[in-house]
Formats: structure tokens, C-alpha cells, sequence
């Protein structure tokens, strides 16, 4: 399996004056900000916690509560600057063949029990929880470090069953323990994972068997409450004498737990455990357990159902022992409930870290058949959107402007614009260009001459053009030197150094497009025309990529605010002239589209030909087509019907 690592974009989340503020404190793509009102009244949020604990008793109509949930919450913190910031942080970490962990940083209370993992961009139509690019964590931040402990199999799991003595609530301690069984047998079967459980649910029994024994996850059964008086999260357990139900808080449980090092992960599969006050946002179980330094806790804001905990357990300890962080071994466990067709339970585990990159542990000897056979076939399946379509018009329009440009001006650099709905996958576009189509009308080889590529931010911020400018280039520089105050000395000396071609891309989001942005654009392009001629032999390309905010239908027949604004960057990009510009070439590629249904059809014949049966799929393309009632489909909402369809249909 290969290595999962990811970049990190912290979003810290405060009280700003009467309202709320989100600032990105950390990203790949530098900070942003936004400030925002509190996005639900208390009344729309009971609503929904009544709703998400209605397990098994949900309403066809209830599956779009969470999206719509989500939706608010994401539009309400990611806006303007935040979102550009996100999107070019999603870009960087794609070119580092990465993925983006979003750590959460929560500092107002009253926000910190929104359940945050069902963010949802509408744009993309996805939950970021459920992508395996965009892990969520509720982040911790404690100046004790941590770093990931070496390990042998098997995954050493200590469980603890408590149960009432109240026959209404009562647990079945017995078929507790017999399902944890039945959902980890392979597992344990092949060597993987080794559980055993406690006799008694007691403190006592826990810190006896911890000192005689060495575990690396402790995992606890049974019903939890979040005390408003006692301002802690509590676990119920028994008193030493297993006669008495005893709440044992968050506090307590993680003083005893902070003396074996050795145990790095807790799973809290109790009612509530990821609950804590209104006033405090750290009083939770979970958060205390934290702070008393266990790396990390899994936690449940809502009731659980049986189903979705086993599918849980083993998705989650069979991407653990697979050698996955704990942020994307949750991802694992999030997809494995919502394949089942669990629409809402998915975004009840919440995961708490203080470990930095997710590492907890570092496995030894790992035995050969360590990755399961579904992982195993899940793996070889492509990555859909590169291959999805050949984008022929961009690849033709791109090898005539490069056909031109090489003789006539070998040793300047070649400027190429990007553009369509944001939800064309740009980001894989510029992948692919990298990888392909640039490498193949260039004639590279391709196994000794990689492109160079760098990502800069493009300036978001509100000012004249002159001072947006400035910002841009001093992107520029941190980018190519780590330095924002670096002279254009400086980095043509950098360039210079690259003896294989370099791609330079920078992303404008229209939202955050201005009313100077045309004059922005053109100082721009007067940067790359006033660049000294390279060495011989040298090549240079920078590439911006410009994405259209999906427009949204108002009634009245009204264009939408985005749609304009849209229009306004198209007609700015037609009035682009390279011919005005002495030292440069360029291009202005055509608008990114859907996929045809053709298109689709050639690419089952030409790729999925390998994984299944061609004539399987092609009427669940029609099918596809025929719902959409669109003869184009935007690329990242097919790539995602098309990957799951490849996965019921795999031979």
C-alpha cells in the first residue's frame, strides 16, 4: 500500500466582536480569513440532533437534512478568502501527490458541539469527511510532542464493556463482546488485531490489567453523558467492588490512562462522549482524554446503531493495521458505513488528535497478507478523473500554440490560461498536464525528465492593483525560495537551476474576483513579458487556472450574481492579446466542459474494459444520463457515480 501523507490546513474558529471569525492560521497555500454570523439558531439545531438520533426511524426526506446541514455550515466558514485559500491548498497538496488534513482549532464554545464532520461543498458536491483527500480533525494543540511508536503485530486492543443495571437501558454485555467478534475475526484470523476484554468495567480492573500488560488502544463499550454540572464529560462504569454504577469522568479516566505511554488511541463508543459545554469547549470525555495525553480519541456526538459500529470497527482497525494515519483510517470507517446505505451515521464518530500528522503508530514487520484483498483491488482501480475525458480540445489548441511559439521564441516563457466550472476538476487537469499532456508535446522522456512544478497563491485580498500586485510576486517568491522578500534576481536563478522544463500554476476562484482584477491580470502577464530570457534550451511555463462558481438557479428567471460575474471574466479572458506582449506566447485554452455520454461510452471501451464487463456498464451509463437530463455532466460529479459504479460492477 502506498504511503497516505497529507498537508496540513488549520482553520482556527473564535468569537470576533458580536459575530464569528474563521482564520486559516496554517496552509500550504498561506492565511485568509472570513468573518461570519452563527450560521443555525438553537431551534434549528435541536431540530437536527433529533433528528440524527432518530436511528432506524428516519424519513426518506431526512437524508437531505444533513447535506442541507452541511452545506450552511460550510458556506458559512469557508467564504471568499478561506475558500481561495482551501482551493490552492488542495492544488499544492495534489502536485506533492498529498492529501489536505483539515485540523480544526474551535475556540468559541457554543460552536464546538456542531458537528463539523458533515461539511459539505456544494460546489464539488461532496462531504469533505467523506474523502480520503480531506480527512477532519478536531485538533488539540498541547506543547508536549509526540511521535509515533514502533509496533509488532498484532494491533494489541484493550476492551471495556459497561452496562446499567437499569433493565430499560441495559446493554447485552455478552452480544457486545460477540459482535466486536464477528466484526474483527479476519483480522484476528490473520494476525492483524488481538483483543481482549476486561472482566470488571471497573477503574480498578483497568489500571491492574494496564500495569501487567502492554496495549496500544483501549476501547470502551457502554453508555456516556456530559455532566453540565461537573463541566466534564462522564463514562459509566462500576465502583471497585462491581456493585454500584459509578460515572467516571473524562478527567479521571485519562490520569490513570496517562502513565502507559505505550497506549495510543482510545475509541469512546459511548452515547454523546464527543459532547462538552457551552461554555468550555475542552470539558468533554474525549477532549480530556486528550489533554491528558493520549495522541488520540474517536468519539460518538450521537447514538450509534449496531450496524454502523461494526462496519466501523473494521473498516477502521483494517485501514489502522494497513498502515493508514488515524484521520484516514477514519475516512475508511466513515465510507464503509455510508456504503452500506447509511446516509446520516457516518458523521457520528469524531476524531480528537494532538498528533501532528496523524503517525501513532509505526508498524514492524507487518506480515505479508496485511492488506486485505478488497484494499488490494480497491488500490489498482485508476484514478477516474485524469482518464475520464482526453479534453482533445484543449490538447489540440495546446500543441498549435506550442507549435508556433518553440521557433519562434525558444527562450521566453509560454503562458497558458485555464478555465470552466469549478466542478471540471481543474486540479486533476493540471495534474495530467504535467504528467501528460506537456511530457508528450514536448517528446520528453519521461523517466529522466520529470516537470518541475510550483503552485503559488494568487492574491485574494482587497486593495489596488499595484499593492495586489505586489502581493502576487511576493507569493511568488515564498513559493520558489521560502522567502516572500526573494528578488526577481533571485528567482530567475532558481528557474535557471531546473535542467527539465517547470510548470508555474497559480488558481482565481471568480467569487474573489474584483473590480480591478482585469488590470491585476494584465501587470500580471507585463511580469512574465519583463522575465530575461532563459538558458538555451530551458523551458518555462505558467499557467493560471480560472474557475467559474457554479451559479446557483433564483426564481424570476433572475441571472444569478455568480453567473454575471462569470460572464464578466470570460469576456476578460477573450480581450487577452498575446501579440501585445513582445516576450511572450501564449494561449487561452477553451472553457473546461462536461462529459458527453459519448465520452463516457469511449472511455468504458478504452479503461474500465480491464476491471469489468463493458456491455455491464453502458446502460447504467444511459441510465445516468437519462436522470441528469443534462447532455454534459460536470466531470467530478461523474467521475464519483462512474467510480461506484465500477466498484459494484468490478469482475
Amino acid at each position: 500500500m502506498p504511503e497516505k501523507n497529507y498537508l496540513n490546513f488549520d482553520l482556527f474558529i473564535e468569537r470576533f466582536k458580536k459575530r464569528y471569525r474563521a482564520r486559516v492560521i496554517n496552509s500550504p497555500a498561506g492565511e485568509a480569513s472570513v468573518d461570519f454570523n452563527r450560521p443555525f439558531s438553537k431551534k434549528e439545531i435541536d431540530n437536527f440532533y433529533r433528528t440524527i438520533d432518530r436511528i432506524g426511524e428516519l424519513a426518506p426526506q431526512d437524508k437531505d437534512v444533513v447535506k442541507d446541514f452541511g452545506e450552511r455550515l460550510f458556506t458559512a466558514v469557508f467564504g471568499n478568502k478561506v475558500l481561495a485559500c482551501f482551493r490552492s491548498s488542495l492544488d499544492q497538496a495534489s502536485v506533492k501527490n498529498a492529501g489536505l488534513r483539515i485540523r480544526l482549532h474551535v475556540n468559541a464554545p457554543e460552536l464546538a458541539n456542531l458537528p463539523w464532520e458533515y461539511l459539505f461543498n456544494s460546489g464539488l458536491n461532496r462531504f469533505l469527511a467523506l474523502q480520503v483527500e480531506t480527512p477532519i480533525v478536531r485538533y488539540i494543540e498541547l506543547e508536549e510532542r509526540i511521535q509515533a511508536l514502533t509496533i509488532k503485530p498484532p494491533l494489541k486492543i484493550l476492551v471495556m464493556i459497561s452496562t446499567v443495571t437499569d433493565s430499560l437501558h441495559q446493554l447485552d454485555v455478552d452480544r457486545e463482546w460477540q459482535l466486536l467478534n464477528e466484526a474483527l475475526a479476519d483480522l484476528v484470523q490473520r494476525g492483524l488485531v488481538r483483543m481482549e476484554r476486561l472482566a470488571q468495567a471497573t477503574l480498578a480492573a483497568l489500571q491492574q490489567r494496564l500495569r501487567q500488560g502492554s496495549y496500544d488502544v483501549f476501547h470502551f463499550v457502554g453508555h456516556g453523558i456530559f455532566d453540565e454540572e461537573a463541566q466534564d464529560g462522564m463514562l459509566l462504569m462500576h465502583d471497585d467492588d462491581n456493585r454500584r454504577e459509578l460515572w467516571v469522568s473524562g478527567k479521571d479516566l485519562g490520569t490513570l490512562l496517562h502513565n502507559h505511554s505505550g497506549l495510543r488511541l482510545a475509541i469512546l463508543n459511548a452515547c454523546y462522549g464527543a459532547r462538552t459545554s457551552i461554555t468550555t469547549a475542552s470539558a468533554g470525555a474525549a477532549q480530556r482524554l486528550v489533554e491528558q495525553g493520549i495522541p488520540a480519541v474517536i468519539a460518538m456526538q450521537f447514538r450509534i446503531s449496531d450496524a454502523a459500529a461494526i462496519a466501523f470497527v473494521h473498516e477502521f482497525y483494517a485501514a489502522l493495521a494497513d498502515g493508514y494515519p488515524v484521520d484516514a483510517a477514519l475516512v475508511e470507517a466513515r465510507v464503509a458505513i455510508f456504503s452500506k446505505g447509511n446516509d446520516m451515521e457516518w458523521g457520528t464518530p469524531v476524531l480528537f488528535m494532538r498528533s501532528p500528522d496523524g503517525k501513532i503508530f509505526d508498524w514492524e514487520n507487518k506480515p505479508a497478507l496485511a492488506i486485505d484483498t478488497r484494499v488490494k483491488d480497491r488500490i489498482k482501480i485508476p484514478e477516474l478523473l485524469p482518464y475520464l475525458s482526453d479534453r482533445s480540445e484543449q490538447q489540440f489548441k495546446l500543441r498549435e500554440a506550442l507549435q508556433e511559439f518553440e521557433p519562434k521564441k525558444p527562450r521566453r516563457p509560454f503562458i497558458g490560461i485555464v478555465h470552466g466550472d469549478e466542478r471540471e476538476c481543474h486540479d486533476m487537469f493540471c495534474v495530467r498536464l504535467q504528467k501528460d499532456l506537456l511530457p508528450n508535446l514536448l517528446r520528453l522522456d519521461t523517466e529522466q525528465e520529470l516537470i518541475a512544478t510550483y503552485v503559488h497563491e494568487w492574491p485574494v485580498a482587497e486593495g489596488n492593483p499595484l499593492k495586489r500586485f505586489e502581493q502576487l510576486q511576493a507569493s511568488l517568491a515564498r513559493t520558489l525560495t521560502g522567502s516572500m522578500s526573494a528578488e526577481l534576481p533571485e528567482l530567475v536563478k532558481i528557474i535557471a537551476q531546473h535542467e527539465t522544463p517547470v510548470l508555474i500554476r497559480a488558481h482565481l476562484a471568480t467569487e474573489v474576483w474584483q473590480k480591478n482584477e482585469t488590470e491585476l491580470l494584465h501587470r500580471w502577464l507585463d511580469f512574465w513579458n519583463s522575465w530575461p530570457d532563459l538558458i538555451l534550451g530551458r523551458r518555462l511555463f505558467v499557467f493560471l487556472n480560472i474557475q467559474y462558481k457554479r451559479a446557483i438557479p433564483r426564481p424570476f428567471l433572475l441571472k444569478p450574481k455568480s453567473e454575471k460575474r462569470n460572464d464578466e471574466v470570460r469576456e476578460a479572458i477573450k480581450r487577452i492579446d498575446f501579440s501585445a506582449y513582445q516576450g511572450l506566447a501564449g494561449v487561452v485554452l477553451p472553457e473546461l466542459k462536461g462529459i458527453t455520454q459519448s465520452e463516457v461510452e469511449d472511455w468504458v471501451r478504452q479503461y474500465a474494459c480491464q476491471f469489468c464487463h463493458p456491455h455491464e456498464l453502458f446502460p447504467k451509463v444511459r441510465e445516468l444520463f437519462d436522470a441528469a437530463k443534462m447532455e454534459r455532466i460536470p466531470m467530478e460529479i461523474l467521475a464519483i457515480k462512474l467510480k461506484a459504479l465500477l466498484e459494484q460492477h468490478r469482475c
